[in-house]
Parts: structure tokens; sequence; C-alpha cells
């Protein structure tokens, strides 16, 4: 990220999110408390887990299947991503619940996103971590580009594999 630039990732989605809740649902997340919160918390969470594991369905992500990949059509991928807007929107309410603000939630996510950067940088390019990039023979920079993605650059013919080293397990301890 350029230094000397404030990006603004979200601007009123916690109070949009605060706004549908009170209006249409007469709840104020972020005076629930105690036993009213826990279930507001849990029931948001299974509901966005619930909503990752639909858009999950729809993507050929299984390692022993054969048809791995992208989103086969349009309307595959038009169908995962209202999925995971649907989880975004449980994520939001556990936010408001926390009374987390559109300037507070920008303030974490950009710093997390420095922590990430950071991670991926030293770690994972390199593959010191146990998960890195297959046929990389030096670590190479992530660029953030203007749509917020990162781009690594690699040399023609490098392949992005992952790499799974064994762990070892316990089996015994497991039973």
């Amino acid at each position: 990220m350029e230094s000397g630039r404030n990006y603004s990732m979200f601007t009123t989605w916690m109070l949009q999110t605060r706004m549908l809740q009170e209006q249409y649902y007469k709840v104020v997340p972020g005076k629930l408390e105690g036993n009213d919160f826990a279930q507001w918390v849990m029931f948001n969470a299974l509901a966005a887990h619930s909503e990752i594991s639909e858009a999950m369905q729809l993507l050929n992500w299984k390692p022993w299947k054969n048809d791995r990949g992208r989103p086969d059509s349009v309307d595959t991928r038009a169908a995962v991503a209202e999925e995971l807007v649907d989880a975004l929107h449980f994520i939001a309410n556990m936010l408001v619940s926390l009374n987390v603000s559109d300037e507070e939630l920008n303030a974490i996510y950009l710093s997390k996103m420095e922590v990430n950067r950071n991670r991926q940088r030293e770690r994972w390019v390199t593959g010191s971590s146990g998960v890195g990039i297959s046929g990389v023979t030096e670590p190479k920079q992530l660029e953030l580009n203007l749509d917020g993605a990162y781009q690594l650059e690699l040399p023609l013919g490098e392949l992005l594999q992952p790499v799974v080293r064994p762990v070892d397990v316990d089996v015994e301890g497991l039973q």
C-alpha cells in the first residue's frame, strides 16, 4: 500500500447493518447483554458458517474430485458470490453487536491486512511456514494493486502449487 494515502474500505457498512437490525427486526445489537448477546453472536456465527458452507457446495474444492477449479458458469459464480455476501451480512451483525463503527472497522482491517501482507511476504512466499509456492527459487515481492488484490510476479513458467509437508500425528492419542 502506498504510504500517505488514506484508504477507506468501509464507509457505511456498519451503519447500514445497525439501521437494518433496528428498523426491521427491532433489535439494537450494540445494547444486547448476557444471554441475549451470547445467543445473538451464536446465531449469527452459525448463520455465517452455513452461508459459507452453501458457497463451498457450489465450488469444486474437494481434493478427491477430478473436476476441481473455478466456477464453470456465470450463474454458479453469481450464486457463490451471493452466498458469501449473505455470510458477510451475518458477520456485520456480530460486528455491530460489539459497537464497531465503520471507521474502526476500516482501521482494524487495514492494520490486519498489513500484518497478513508481512506474513505472506516473510513466510508464505519463501515457503518457510510449511505451505508455500512450489517451484519458486527465490522470494518474490507481493504488491497490492489498485483493486486491493495481491499480485505475485513470477518468472514465466513457474507454477503456483501448494506445497503441503507431512505432519506427524499421534494416531493413538486421537483414539
